[in-house]
């Protein structure tokens, strides 16, 4: 906490640093994602037109039905797979998690004695408090995804408060 006359701020902080994740998937195993999910931005980076796979690796999204294309792995046991699936378990998919939150943090006000004794109130502080503003990761394929919840965004919130004795 810091203090500087009437004001204190305080902050809290998690960070993890060393790992890897997954990223969170965007194809289901028959393409594009399904009508219920959101689709990302990195789909505009697709494989559109031949010569596209020089500078992207984010596989086309077919039109029909891409179940068709099932690939047999050679694999001790049968094992059937759409490239979608094979690209969602590949290394493209994985990233370094390291990253640094913000919690949360408070600005406090303590207004002066001298101007609460004229209006017959003994103590009066206000607070500003936000949880979750900010989140700082360093590899950029999590594209706005969070590392530490696996890609669903950390509720952000803010509070106002008044504290009052009389």
């Amino acid at each position: 906490m810091l203090r500087y006359k009437n004001i204190s701020v305080s902050a809290q902080f998690a960070m993890a640093f060393g790992n890897q994740k997954r990223l969170p998937v965007f194809y289901n195993p028959s393409g594009a994602p399904t009508p219920e999910q959101n689709a990302p931005r990195i789909l505009n980076d697709r494989w559109k037109q031949p010569g596209d796979e020089l500078h992207t690796n984010v596989p086309a999204v077919p039109p029909g039905n891409p179940r068709r294309i099932e690939l047999t792995m050679p694999t001790p046991n049968l094992f059937i797979a759409t490239p979608y699936q094979l690209y969602n378990q590949s290394d493209y998919m994985v990233a370094d998690a390291d990253f640094i939150r913000c919690r949360q943090i408070a600005v406090n006000y303590e207004f002066t004695q001298a101007l609460l004794k004229k209006v017959h109130i003994k103590r009066l502080s206000t607070s500003l408090s936000m949880t979750n503003p900010f989140l700082l990761t360093f590899d950029d394929a999590w594209r706005g995804y969070d590392p530490e919840t696996n890609g669903w965004p950390a509720r952000r919130t803010a509070s106002l408060s008044f504290n009052m004795t009389f």
